[in-house]
């Protein structure tokens, strides 16, 4: 089982921050997925994984954003391997894309998405553009992104 870290940066317009990983990636390469994702090393915590894959991925330091905990999923990849997902989310100004510097290693690019707009998105079907988690899972963080917001 591969242990993974998931954030969802959140706009003051409910807007999503996706992330379009690198091609040369290993795994889901050149598809969009959530802002931040990547794999809890042996030795490290969640929280510590998480910092350290927002740092890489993004360069964005743990105080510019303040992660609030979702939920814990395992899912089953079509590669064969299962993944237990951790997620999270922090709420974030528009304007921290302005402070991002991307790791051509990790992102491709970044783009702000309605939650409205991903769903239309992933109702077409593209399998080609988005990771496989989007179809299973996405609709959940949603729902729990909504929860999250009003409080």
């Amino acid at each position: 089982m591969i242990r993974v870290v998931m954030l969802w940066l959140v706009d003051e317009n409910n807007e999503l921050l996706l992330a379009k990983r690198a091609d040369l990636k290993k795994r889901d390469p050149g598809l969009w997925g959530p802002s931040v994702t990547g794999t809890i090393e042996p030795q490290e915590s969640v929280e510590q994984a998480l910092a350290r894959e927002t740092e890489e991925e993004l360069g964005l330091i743990s105080k510019e954003y303040d992660a609030v905990y979702l939920f814990e999923v395992d899912f089953a990849h079509p590669d064969g391997e299962t993944r237990h997902f951790t997620v999270y989310t922090a709420r974030v100004a528009r304007d921290i894309t302005e402070h991002i510097v991307l790791d051509e290693n990790e992102v491709a690019r970044v783009c702000w998405m309605s939650i409205a707009d991903v769903r239309k998105l992933l109702e077409s079907k593209p399998g080609d553009k988005v990771v496989a988690s989007a179809f299973v899972l996405w609709e959940r963080i949603f729902s729990e992104l909504n929860q999250a917001l009003q409080q």
